[in-house]
């Protein structure tokens, strides 16, 4: 939602879900975010792995981290 932007919510949510993820002891993340977004994942430490699909009219791309 446009109005939330910038207020930092999307990335305590991303922050806790890693918590959980290490407390479950993943060991790598997985996402698919559109591809507008790939900014803000980078900036969380995820790394682009796979280019530009198409998903019912959105453009996805796939990112990575190691946790």
């Amino acid at each position: 939602m446009q109005a939330h932007r910038g207020t930092g919510i999307g990335k305590r949510v991303v922050m806790e879900l890693e918590k959980v993820a290490t407390e479950k002891t993943v060991k790598k993340l997985s996402l698919d975010p559109h591809d507008y977004l790939e900014k803000f994942y980078a900036n969380m430490g995820y790394k682009k792995v796979m280019g530009d699909k198409l998903v019912a009219n959105y453009h996805l791309i796939t990112m990575t981290k190691s946790i």
